[in-house]
């Protein structure tokens, strides 16, 4: 017999939690989005039901996608706003026994002690069933992008260089131009170092640089180092 696992996925967010985009019906709308009491009830009927995960989603900035604008986004709350996953994991994590939660947190404003701390925070009032999904949040485009960084973020092309990381992990500053797989490329280079034998500080080194050349470059699948680019960013 095939065995089957059930996830659910969802946002901290009237948009992909409880709201117009949710299940189509009469009851759909009226939803208090931000209580607690919601969302614990609502982990405890997939644990009821045999689910094995709950993934949180989320959304950094207004899209501008209609119109070139953010205008409409914001008049009809499509797609906005979206709350941080991180303490509602937590909440849920207290009403459910079983169930495996699962926030996404970006790497772009989260810096590397505080995403670890906090992850770890997580693991452990959850008793062990926290997971990271390790992408990038949807984040704005082009000009209203630079308007919600204030012209000088990751996100539209700053230099992200967490200096106090170094010593760490060896990171290196790279002109970010699309967080896209970033996580992707962060997870694959560190399994792939793990299983060919090498030292813990030495694949988190090689991880950080596979993230890190992912985000210096448009697309998702395009934007995945080689390993020739891996050693390349490592030499220098």
């Amino acid at each position: 017999m095939t065995r089957m696992h059930l996830m659910w996925f969802c946002a901290f967010s009237p948009h992909a939690g409880f709201g117009l985009d949710g299940w189509a019906g009469p009851r759909t709308t009226g939803y208090e989005w931000t209580r607690p009491e919601l969302w614990q009830d609502m982990a405890v009927a997939l644990e009821r039901a045999k689910f094995d995960l709950i993934m949180l989603g989320d959304s950094l900035a207004v899209p501008g996608t209609y119109q070139g604008r953010m205008d409409a986004y914001l008049r009809y709350a499509e797609h906005v706003p979206f709350h941080d996953p991180g303490p509602l994991v937590a909440i849920m994590a207290a009403a459910t026994r079983r169930i495996g939660l699962a926030a996404t947190l970006s790497t772009t404003f989260y810096p590397p002690f505080l995403l670890a701390r906090l992850m770890t925070t997580l693991d452990h009032v959850s008793r062990g069933r926290i997971a990271w999904n390790a992408g990038c949040p949807r984040c704005a485009g082009g000009e209203e992008r630079r308007k919600w960084t204030g012209g000088g973020g990751a996100e539209n092309g700053g230099s992200v260089n967490w200096a106090f990381m170094r010593p760490l992990c060896g990171l290196h500053a790279l002109t970010a131009v699309d967080g896209t797989a970033a996580g992707d490329a962060f997870c694959a280079a560190l399994v792939v170092s793990l299983l060919q034998g090498r030292e813990r500080g030495e694949a988190l080194a090689r991880a950080c640089a596979a993230g890190a050349s992912a985000a210096s470059r448009p697309g998702a699948q395009p934007s995945l180092p080689t390993a020739a680019k891996l050693e390349e960013i490592l030499a220098r």
